[in-house]
């Protein structure tokens, strides 16, 4: 066997290290922009990646887009789109990169954050498990000191059996497997499927820009 794809078998056979301390808090929710369009700061970050930013652009616009409508398959249908345009950030920077010139990129499984981990099951899940329903709840908010009523959308009747269905769920270790799927069911429970999501695009922004940097580009 090559050694280049003795190396490919090894990899996929490794179990993900993931580093829970990286998961966002709820304070860190709180911090964030409710703007339906990217930072500009974030868009920066990716200006020499077009392929990627437009990809990011995608999918914010299609995870704010899942807002509460009163047909819930609109929003089951935005949320599939908003999760296929993040998946998709992976192969296009590295046609962003190619185009730079250099071979390197950087895929979700090469992140130690848990949230891209989580996300990406969620997306492959969707796309070769089961049909992503929702549900919409109405949550308390305050802006201003003014308090209001607000629609988060939610994945409906997702259970750790569906979670850990997906085939490359066999490269993490069960516990890790749980805290994911406890994690991301009390977020999407405070702040929308959505917005988790959205939160979740500029975190790998951040990390593709990260990556970027460390090996020698500007």
């Amino acid at each position: 066997m090559p050694v280049c794809l003795a190396l490919a078998k090894r990899r996929e056979m490794m179990k993900s290290k993931l580093n829970f301390d990286l998961l966002p808090s709820n304070n860190f929710f709180e911090t964030r922009s409710f703007w339906k369009i990217l930072d500009k700061e974030l868009e920066n970050a990716l200006s020499r990646h077009p392929e990627t930013l437009d990809r990011a652009r995608g999918a914010v616009m299609f995870a704010e887009a899942a807002n509460g409508h009163n047909d819930t398959w609109i929003d089951g249908a935005y949320l599939r789109a908003a999760l296929g345009e993040f998946r998709s950030m992976e192969e296009a920077f590295g046609r962003d990169m190619a185009e730079l010139g250099t071979t390197k990129t950087f895929k979700l499984v090469d992140s130690e954050n848990p949230f891209l981990h989580l996300i990406k099951i969620l997306r492959d899940l969707n796309f070769h498990v089961k049909r992503m329903d929702t549900a919409k709840e109405s949550r308390e908010a305050s802006w201003r000191e003014q308090t209001f009523e607000h629609t988060v959308v939610l994945v409906a009747d997702l259970s750790l059996e569906d979670f850990i269905a997906t085939s490359n769920t066999k490269y993490y270790e069960m516990q890790d497997l749980e805290r994911m799927f406890d994690w991301f069911n009390s977020a999407q429970s405070n702040w929308g499927a959505g917005y988790v999501v959205r939160v979740a695009v500029e975190t790998y922004i951040k990390e593709l820009s990260e990556f970027y940097m460390a090996n020698g580009y500007n």
